[in-house]
C-alpha cells in the first residue's frame, strides 16, 4: 500500500471488524411478528381493532416464553396502491382504531409512498394487504456499549521485528491503546478478530466510534532516507 503524493486518509478495518453481522446481533431487540391477511370485514374499523387486538395477545404470550422483559407492541398496515406489487409497512398512532385513525394512517401511507418513489395517489387507490403486529423487546445493551468493549482484555504492549524497506523495532498493542492524538508508525494493532499493520511514515488514532484512522505524513523511501 504505497501513499500518493496527496497524501489521503484512509479509515482503517472498523471495531469489531471480523464480527461482522455478530455485533448487531448483539444490540438486536428480541422480536416476534404475526401477520393476518386483509378480508373485508376488517373495512369496519371495530372489526381491524378486534383482530389486532387478538394478534397482539399470541405475540405478547409467544415473547413472555422467550425474554422476561417488557414488551412492546407496534401495530402495522402492510399497503399499497392497486396493481403494485410492493407494499409499504405503515405503523399505526396510538389510539383506538376508528375512522378518524384510518384516515390518519392513510396519510401517512401517501407520504412514505411519496418519499419512497417520488409520487403518490389518492385513497381510492389504496390497498391493504395485510395486518400486522410487531412485538419486541428492548435490548438494554446499546451500540455505543458493544463499540466501547475492549478488542482484546488484559492486553499488554511488547515490541517484535518487522520488515518494511528494513527490518524495525515494531510496537505490538491493541486498539485501545490508541487515542484521538495520532500515533507515529511503526505499530501492530492486534484486535481479536483482525490485525492492522501501520507502517512508518504514516499515524494512527481512534475516532468517536473507535475506527483507525490511518494518515500518510511521508512515504516509506522518505523515512529510510
Amino acid at each position: 500500500m504505497q501513499p500518493q503524493a496527496a497524501k489521503p486518509q484512509w479509515v482503517s478495518p472498523p471495531i469489531h471488524t471480523g464480527l461482522f453481522s455478530s455485533l448487531g446481533l448483539l444490540v438486536a431487540d428480541t422480536e416476534y411478528q404475526l401477520v393476518t391477511p386483509f378480508r373485508p370485514e376488517f373495512s369496519d374499523p371495530s372489526a381491524l381493532a378486534r383482530e389486532f387486538s387478538h394478534l397482539a395477545d399470541n405475540v405478547s404470550a409467544k415473547l413472555a416464553h422467550a425474554t422476561a422483559g417488557s414488551v412492546k407492541i407496534e401495530r402495522i398496515l402492510d399497503m399499497r396502491y392497486r396493481g403494485q406489487r410492493f407494499d409499504l409497512r405503515i405503523a399505526l398512532p396510538e389510539g383506538e382504531i376508528d375512522e378518524n385513525l384510518i384516515s390518519e394512517v392513510y396519510a401517512r401511507f401517501h407520504a412514505e409512498h411519496r418519499k419512497t418513489y417520488g409520487r403518490a395517489g389518492t385513497d381510492e387507490m389504496i390497498e391493504i394487504v395485510n395486518a400486522r403486529v410487531r412485538g419486541f423487546v428492548p435490548n438494554p445493551v446499546t451500540i455505543d456499549q458493544a463499540l466501547s468493549s475492549e478488542s482484546v482484555p488484559g492486553f499488554e504492549a511488547t515490541e517484535r521485528i518487522c520488515r518494511f524497506l528494513e527490518e524495525m523495532t515494531t510496537p505490538v498493542i491493541s486498539r485501545f491503546h490508541l487515542d484521538e492524538s495520532p500515533r507515529p508508525g511503526p505499530l501492530v494493532i492486534e484486535d481479536m478478530d483482525s490485525t492492522t499493520l501501520i507502517p512508518p511514515g504514516a499515524t494512527a488514532h481512534l475516532d468517536k466510534f473507535h475506527n483507525i484512522i490511518i494518515t500518510w505524513t511521508s512515504t516509506l523511501h522518505e523515512v529510510a532516507k
